[in-house]
């Protein structure tokens, strides 16, 4: 968490919030007017590469993730042939059958016409 706290901080410091003045700051020129004035100071922006080379990369990581987590989707169903498992099998256990054959007569006992007329 504080990871998440110091990229935060660090991010907003990127990124100032420009700084307002208002009208009555400076002197205004006789030949000047009021509105002509911009109403926001632009700070210089620190261009440096490494910087902005972090914050691009801070800034795709959760398209990243994603990208990854369903290109492992996509190799996971290709080798799986696009089967879900049984539950039995995830488990370890195995679906007991009922003994529904006939010995005797070599079918299934439901289907038995000698056993069941």
């Amino acid at each position: 968490m504080d990871a998440l706290r110091l990229i935060i901080h660090w991010v907003s410091a990127m990124n100032p919030a420009p700084q307002t003045s208002s009208a009555t700051d400076a002197p205004i020129d006789k030949n000047e007017s009021a509105q002509a004035r911009p109403t926001t100071v632009s700070e210089p922006h620190d261009s440096s590469w490494p910087r902005r080379t972090v914050f691009y990369v801070v800034r795709s990581l959760p398209t990243v993730l994603l990208l990854v987590a369903l290109g492992g989707l996509a190799w996971w169903g290709h080798q799986s042939g696009w089967a879900l498992l049984k539950f039995s099998e995830v488990t370890g256990e195995r679906a007991t059958l009922p003994d529904d054959w006939c010995e005797e007569h070599g079918v299934p006992e439901s289907m038995c016409v000698e056993c069941n007329p």
